[in-house]
């Protein structure tokens, strides 16, 4: 039999160690040059699932508008036995029925506090409607040592779901305002936190449904942060909120403050991602923040707008004109 005689250059040849190293470099750099692409598609995709929420939220005030007459309150109070936390619900839970929470609605006891045991099977539930994406671990379980001993005074099991969502009460950023608008009353917001509550309707917004923010994202709660990290006290320990400003069931709304570099409140020149503290306006959106308008619009705003037109913004009878760019 003939030996057939195979011709060197037509042997197969296989990758170098450079080559390879080279492929593996080429395909790293691809990566790396895609994925804040990745990143950036993703992260618009969570806010616009963010901003559905909201528009979700703004659909249900409406559909509670249009069965009430009114808007809810931020809190409904027990009047009969108030004490300076008794309330019965918040405005979250007025509007379960609105929110395809009709079946839970029901099972709440409204002979008693949102805390109470009697009520802690309804607010131990994780409500997808109030939490955005964004925030990093999602909502939180706010367990019972986080609660201020007249909680545990009424259910010793305290605890309930926080929201990344908090009502628009006007503002106490009076250090950022003219003197003459300084005044109380003309700092209400869409949510009256005054005593007693009082709920409004449509024809108390005279600066326009428009031009007036409902409710805001104020996400990451329970946890407290401040400029993007997480707010520590003096000792090293990070510092816990109370469930009144961060639990859904709870009344869950707050004026504006303004907020220093250094956390002091009332004094600083930041508004927007500053902090979560007090139900401020705060998201993991970058930039910026998510808001639901009076009359059911959802917007972003950047956290660079101007203080005084985002302040405007909040107000419901202020009387103010706005300037364009805040609500876009």
């Amino acid at each position: 039999m003939r030996q057939v005689r195979v011709c060197p250059r037509c042997k197969t040849r296989g990758f170098t160690l450079v080559e390879l190293l080279v492929v593996i470099a080429i395909i790293g750099i691809l990566v790396a040059l895609l994925l804040p692409a990745v990143q950036a598609a993703r992260e618009a995709a969570r806010r616009m699932h963010c901003t559905n929420n909201l528009k979700q939220i703004g659909l249900a005030l409406h559909n509670y508008h249009d069965t009430y007459r009114t808007f809810p309150c931020y809190e409904f109070l027990d009047l009969a036995h108030w004490s300076g936390h008794e309330y019965k619900a918040g405005w979250a839970v007025a509007l379960m029925p609105f929110i395809e929470k009709d079946a839970l609605h029901e099972q709440y006891n409204d002979n008693y506090t949102w805390a109470a045991r009697e009520n802690a099977h309804v607010v131990a539930q994780r409500w997808a409607a109030f939490e955005c994406p964004s925030t990093p671990g999602g909502t939180q379980l706010i367990k019972s040592d986080q609660f201020p001993a007249e909680y545990t005074a009424i259910n010793p099991d305290v605890q309930g779901w926080s929201s990344d969502y908090a009502g628009n009460c006007g503002h106490r950023a009076s250090l950022l305002l003219p003197a003459e608008a300084r005044d109380k009353d003309l700092r209400k917001g869409f949510f009256f936190r005054t005593y007693p509550v009082e709920p409004q309707a449509f024809r108390d917004i005279t600066d326009g449904t428009t031009n007036t923010v409902a409710v805001w994202e104020s996400a990451g709660r329970s946890r407290v942060y401040l400029f993007d990290r997480p707010w520590r006290d003096s000792a090293g320990a990070p510092l816990k909120v109370s469930p009144d400003n961060c639990a859904w069931a709870s009344g869950n709304a707050f004026w504006l403050q303004s907020w220093s570099r250094d956390g002091a409140a009332n004094g600083g020149s930041y508004v927007i991602n500053a902090t979560n503290r007090n139900s401020q306006p705060y998201s993991f959106h970058p930039g910026g923040i998510n808001v639901v308008m009076a009359d059911g619009s959802a917007h972003f705003i950047a956290e660079t707008v101007n203080n005084l037109e985002f302040i405007y913004a909040l107000t419901a009878q202020g009387g103010e004109v706005m300037g364009n760019g805040v609500i876009n």
